[in-house]
């Protein structure tokens, strides 16, 4: 007996459609998970950048407050300690101010050197942040 070829049925127009239908469900569901994978990850970087600010913060306070506890320890004449925390900004009686004055020049150039030396990488997620920022 000899079999005869069977020519693959053509698909109907419904069928096609609705394939393409699906695929576009697909790559839409796949989109949003990727936008959603991207803000997750630039607000993890965020915190961990705020976790780092803070730890330094810490340090700062704790060096602050050994200094202070040295000087408690060598003196304790009450005006040289008086006369200490106010050049630091730390102590004002009631009615005064305390004023500081910061240099602008000198935070300016910190951060040009910082965004000259970021990475490809990191500006990436700069324009990732900025887009999820928009939202």
């Amino acid at each position: 007996m000899i079999t005869k070829k069977i020519s693959k049925a053509k698909r109907s127009m419904s069928d096609n459609f609705l394939i393409v239908l699906l695929l576009i469900f697909n790559f839409t569901i796949l989109g949003f998970l990727l936008i959603a994978n991207v803000k997750l990850f630039s607000q993890t970087s965020e915190a961990g950048d705020k976790y780092l600010n803070l730890n330094q913060e810490i340090r700062e306070l704790e060096r602050k407050n050994s200094e202070l506890e040295e000087l408690l320890a060598i003196t304790n004449d009450e005006a040289e300690i008086e006369k200490f925390l106010r050049e630091k900004g730390l102590y004002k009686k009631p009615g005064e101010e305390v004023v500081v004055i910061k240099r602008e020049g000198e935070k300016e150039e910190a951060q040009i050197i910082l965004k000259q030396s970021a990475s490809l990488w990191d500006k990436v997620l700069d324009f990732f942040r900025q887009l999820s920022s928009r939202d």
